[in-house]
């Protein structure tokens, strides 16, 4: 059996999880090495433009050696990061021997770097929150989770907004404004705040915002009623805001009509939006709220879903 400090989970260090691996026992780093904030634009602009076939790319996106010597895992879980086929190329030609696994953290169409297939090429095994891609890709479905520590200490803050958005447009600007529209007009008050899905396309739009550190966000999140969740798409699996509603007790506001599938659903804490029923999200939020049972948080626990991969990594090793 192997145990946690076997297993090196790789994930951006701004990622919103990234410490709670740690405090749960795994050993967490970055996939590349610490880089300068030029390095990451340019990365950005590397992934917008899809230069990933340029001569010198290998390099400019290598497999940090000096990493993998000082963990010497037997697993190694990477975590929606920014991978490109060279890491993973790099990493089967010379550590043959390391289990290797991919989440997915958001829908594979999202993923300009890596797709099933590269993975399939290199026997990486993959993993997902939604079942649809699960089914239309040969991935295995993983328990979505978080971690409740997160809003330890912030499960007291004061109430300041009805209602929340934090994240980048994603074509999600026009709905995010006309529930903005609604609520403001009922009377609720509303923190909206819209990054740009690239730092150098800000310039675009006057609204665009900065984005914000994640434990500012928290505080944001805390200090609402409710999170407006709104996914892409072709998504049907649940969000990180799903889970942040869940278990720091929000409220979400969401066009997933799938949540309803889903044991931590109910009608008074998760109202299913579309454009015949905007008018009755003020009625949503005079609802009690109903607190979700221990026993359901625990199925979606951060712990809980890394041991999905774990379990189906060592099956097929045997």
């Amino acid at each position: 059996m192997i145990n946690k400090k076997e297993i090196l989970i790789l994930d951006m260090s701004g990622s919103p999880l990234h410490n709670s691996f740690s405090n749960i026992g795994y050993c967490i780093d970055e996939p590349y090495k610490k880089r300068t904030r030029l390095y990451y634009r340019l990365r950005a602009i590397v992934h917008l433009l899809r230069l990933d076939k340029t001569s010198w790319f290998d390099t400019f996106f290598a497999l940090n050696d000096a990493m993998i010597k000082k963990y010497r895992p037997q697993l190694i879980i990477i975590i929606g990061s920014l991978i490109y086929e060279p890491f993973l190329r790099q990493l089967r030609t010379r550590y043959p021997n390391i289990l290797v696994a991919y989440s997915f953290s958001n829908i594979v169409s999202n993923f300009a770097s890596i797709n099933p297939a590269i993975l399939e090429k290199y026997n990486v095994k993959g993993f997902s929150w939604d079942k649809d891609d699960c089914a239309k890709y040969n991935l295995i479905y993983q328990t979505p989770g978080f971690d409740l520590s997160v809003f330890s200490n912030k499960i007291n803050s004061d109430i300041c907004y009805d209602a929340c958005f934090i994240g980048a447009d994603k074509g999600r600007y026009k709905l995010v404004k006309a529930i903005e529209s609604r609520l403001i007009n009922s009377g609720f008050k509303t923190y909206i705040h819209i990054t740009p899905d690239y730092g150098f396309t800000k310039i675009l739009h006057k609204d665009y915002k900065d984005k914000i550190p994640y434990k500012q966000y928290l505080e944001v999140v805390a200090s609402s009623k409710c999170i407006i969740d709104f996914v892409q798409k072709g998504q049907v699996g649940t969000t990180m805001r799903t889970m942040e509603a869940i278990f720091s007790g929000k409220k979400l506001i969401s066009n997933n009509a799938r949540l309803k599938e889903y044991t931590f659903y109910h009608p008074n804490n998760i109202f299913i939006v579309d454009k015949d029923n905007i008018d009755l999200i003020p009625h949503f939020f005079k609802t009690p709220y109903i607190f979700i049972s221990e026993d359901i948080l625990q199925k979606y626990s951060l712990e809980n879903s890394i041991q999905t991969i774990i379990y189906n990594e060592l099956l097929s090793s045997d």
